[in-house]
């Protein structure tokens, strides 16, 4: 697949930054009004951009009570599927048409339609559709979501896992990540005082201590970090930042060591 010409970011959203987790269908407004203004500066500055979002308190409620990860064997009504996948693209709906109204030319891919699954591992993405969009500077937006499986009939596809494959596929610069910590910790910042933030985070480090994956059906931190091995293995500049504090994610992909980088 050859690249863009342009310079190119990667660029995952959170489901915990652009959503209230405990307020179930509730999107965090001005959050993703000012990520938008952000996301359009980096576009602005002449670099083609992908956003993946991830599903925060519009997918991972409907996709836990139904056991939709675990695929076919959830024994789960065609309804649920439907559900879920309508929750998410609401959720696309409101980070596109923020897109939009920020003055980029957005638009939202659905995930079933451009990627397939094998045994829980994505294993098939229409990765020239992404290509065509950022050609023609268009700013692709997927989300992480259910896909068809080719063994277990469907399962979810990460939008950590999505958005490395783009990065990898379409030899981005750099992929950024937006949560709602400051990085990779010792420990889980949330419930442990001592925690310290670590700049790098080599993918060889044998043992870390993560926070739980609560309610998120697609692993938490721990498996986010894990999930970049081939980005980083590819060259790209992996690095886990603060999406709730403002210019952070701008000022990342400006180059400003902020966060965790992501190192082998």
């Amino acid at each position: 697949m050859a690249a863009p010409a342009k310079t190119g970011v990667v660029i995952k959203l959170g489901g915990s930054v652009i959503t209230e987790k405990a307020k179930p269908f509730t999107v965090r407004k001005g959050v993703l009004e000012r990520l938008s203004s952000e996301i359009g500066e980096i576009w602005q500055a002449g670099n083609w951009v992908v956003i993946v979002h991830g599903g925060g308190s519009f997918g991972h409620p409907v996709a836990s009570r139904y056991s939709l990860h675990v695929g076919k064997s959830s024994g789960s009504p065609p309804m649920a599927i439907s559900m879920v996948e309508d929750a998410m693209r609401e959720l696309n709906r409101e980070v596109v048409s923020h897109l939009i109204k920020a003055g980029m030319p957005a638009v939202g891919l659905q995930t079933l339609g451009v990627a397939h699954a094998s045994g829980g591992r994505l294993d098939w993405l229409n990765l020239p559709v992404y290509e065509s969009l950022v050609s023609f500077g268009v700013i692709p937006v997927s989300y992480g979501s259910l896909v068809m499986d080719s063994s277990l009939g469907y399962c979810i596809l990460s939008g950590d896992d999505l958005a490395v494959q783009i990065a990898v596929g379409l030899s981005a610069k750099k992929l950024i990540f937006a949560t709602d910590v400051e990085g990779v910790y010792s420990a889980d910042p949330k419930s442990e005082s001592a925690a310290v933030l670590l700049p790098r985070m080599s993918l060889s480090r044998d043992s870390i201590a993560f926070g739980s994956a609560s309610n998120d059906v697609t692993g938490g931190m721990k498996k986010k970090v894990l999930s970049t091995g081939p980005a980083v293995q590819a060259g790209v500049e992996v690095r886990i930042v603060n999406g709730m504090r403002e210019d952070v994610l701008k000022q990342a992909a400006f180059g400003k060591p902020l966060g965790t980088e992501i190192v082998l």
